[in-house]
């Protein structure tokens, strides 16, 4: 069990950061409030910016983040510890499978993770790119 949102983000990203795919990444990029963390990734022949918002508890506020990151994002995932799958399985799941470009990650307290929603990629003609999601593209580690 995580205690606080940040150890949950840690957890995670000591995980997710080895993944060959990801070209840059940047935590707590601008838009209003602000996205937890953005990665800059090749996948299936395309660069794509995924956004990822970290909660303890409070999920209905996770959705709305997360639906609001999708205006700059291909893909925006609610990251959750494994223990909240029930709660996501039995309240949430029909809404957040209908949002294209939503998904669900569930962190294990060593950070091993599972995406429990798949997000499809968001249509690439609505992203709206913003200063600071083209710095992180264009400083990008490929």
């Amino acid at each position: 069990m995580f205690l606080y949102e940040n150890d949950l983000k840690e957890a995670f990203f000591d995980k997710y950061k080895n993944r060959d795919n990801i070209k840059n990444y940047s935590f707590e990029i601008a838009r209003l409030g602000g996205m937890d963390l953005v990665t800059v990734e090749y996948f299936a022949d395309k660069y794509e910016f995924n956004a990822f918002e970290f909660k303890l508890s409070d999920i209905k506020k996770a959705i709305l983040q997360s639906k609001y990151n999708l205006k700059y994002v291909h893909k925006s995932w609610i990251v959750l510890p494994e223990e909240k799958k029930d709660v996501i399985q039995n309240k949430y799941y029909t809404e957040i499978k209908q949002i294209k470009g939503l998904g669900v990650i569930l962190v294990k307290e060593s950070g091993y993770y599972d995406i429990f929603i798949k997000a499809y990629r968001n249509d690439e003609e609505r992203i709206l790119l913003n200063q600071d999601l083209l710095k992180l593209a264009v400083f990008s580690k490929i």
